[in-house]
């Protein structure tokens, strides 16, 4: 964990964008005290919970663009007839898919190593040092899954919605 410069770990607080909220923590149970050295436990101090608040992050600006899209094609009252468009859309579903779930792999691998530390690296178990940060940072990963498991099922949607185009009689000639 990195010390804080001030020795406060006032800086750096905030809401996380996207849905993952990891980056908020309350003034109790993120700090100790290690041989006269005040260390705070913040996200930022785990690169893998960074990565995934920006995966979620361009993943909920992603889906408010599509849902702004849906919401103009259902007032304009149109279908989704155009191939490339659904090519478009079911390319960038997918990688957005693979985005979140990567980020997800990411973070949950280091919150595991956390909570059991890894034995044949000398990585030591540090959840119990900070439990208020880890059952945070579990939650957060936990809303994580959540949303990349909504993603797959978008996915498959998009994926739907383009192979219908090709279905029987629309595409041979």
């Amino acid at each position: 964990m990195r010390q804080a410069a001030n020795g406060a770990g006032a800086g750096g607080d905030g809401v996380s964008p996207g849905n993952v909220p990891v980056c908020y923590y309350g003034p109790g149970g993120r700090s100790r005290t290690f041989f006269s050295i005040q260390k705070v436990a913040r996200y930022t101090d785990m690169q893998s919970l960074v990565i995934l608040v920006i995966a979620s992050g361009m993943v909920a600006c992603y889906s408010l663009i599509q849902g702004a899209r849906c919401l103009l094609s259902i007032v304009r009252g149109g279908i989704l007839l155009s191939r490339p468009l659904a090519w478009a859309i079911f390319s960038c579903d997918q990688v957005m898919a693979y985005i979140i779930i990567g980020a997800v792999a990411v973070a949950m691998e280091a919150a595991l190593i956390g909570k059991y530390g890894q034995v044949e690296f000398q990585w030591m178990k540090t959840c119990h040092l900070y439990q208020r940060f880890c059952t945070q940072a579990g939650g957060g990963v936990a809303c994580a899954i959540a949303a990349s498991a909504s993603m797959v099922g978008i996915s498959l949607l998009s994926a739907f919605n383009l192979f219908r185009l090709y279905g029987e009689g629309k595409g041979r000639k």
